[in-house]
Order: structure tokens, then sequence, then C-alpha cells
């Protein structure tokens, strides 16, 4: 149940730091720049990526890590 804990204030933290901040920046660019540039499309890719395969491929990580670094 502790790493249950842990976990979630790692995603909480993980959210805050990592998806507002792309996203304001993101429509800032926009809004600043009134065109979708190159910036705008690698932002959105991202979080496309992370809402999609990103989390398939983060589950496959934790089950090699917990295999590996595993306590006998």
């Amino acid at each position: 149940m502790q790493s249950n804990f842990w976990f979630k204030i790692g995603t909480v933290l993980f959210f805050i730091t990592g998806v507002i901040p792309q996203v304001t920046m993101g429509i800032i660019n926009f809004i600043v720049n009134r065109e979708v540039d190159i910036f705008t499309v690698v932002i959105v890719l991202l979080i496309i990526y992370g809402a999609t395969i990103g989390k398939k491929q983060v589950r496959k990580l934790d089950a090699w890590a917990q295999k590996k670094f595993q306590r006998d």
C-alpha cells in the first residue's frame, strides 16, 4: 500500500511539472504567433503519445525494472 501512495504522489507531481507547462507553452505559442508551428505540433504529439502508446510502454518498463531489481 505504501508504494501505491508514492505512485499517486509521483503521478500528481509529473502532471503538475510535465503536462501543464507543456500545454501552457503550446497555447501561449499559438496565441502569440497565430499559427501552428513545429513547436506546437511537437507538444501535441507528445501529449497524444503519452496518453496512448506511452502508457503501455511505461507498464513494460515498470515490469522490466521490477524483475531486474527485485530482492531475492
